[in-house]
């Protein structure tokens, strides 16, 4: 592992650097426990299933991020969180087709 060499030519900057990066942490923490992913408390006591629940709530918010900054700024559209979720939950459930499900998947649907 290399360390780096603290000076006072870098010190500032190195600070900075270190600033931002909890900012980024810090927040996207925040927005996940707070107000999407309501985290705050424990929702099995089974570990695995604590992994995945956080994993899966990362992916997401990964592509609610992408969403807004891809489409929605740029096209300067504002719009509530809780609409930005709604709409994207739709949207996924539109996009599915018969041709998205295999035949075979189609099979056992049919028999049931």
């Amino acid at each position: 592992m290399t360390s780096i060499k603290i000076t006072s030519k870098n010190a500032e900057k190195i600070a900075a650097t270190g600033r931002k990066r909890w900012k980024i942490e810090n927040e996207g923490f925040n927005r996940q426990k707070n107000w999407q992913g309501d985290i705050t408390h424990a929702c099995s006591w089974n570990d695995n299933a604590l992994k995945n629940h956080y994993l899966m709530l990362q992916i997401s918010d990964m592509i609610k991020q992408l969403y807004e900054w891809f489409y929605l700024k740029r096209n300067e559209i504002k719009k509530s969180q809780k609409n930005i979720s709604s709409e994207l939950l739709a949207s996924f459930g539109q996009q599915l087709t018969r041709e998205d499900i295999s035949q075979n998947d189609m099979h056992s649907i049919s028999e049931n």
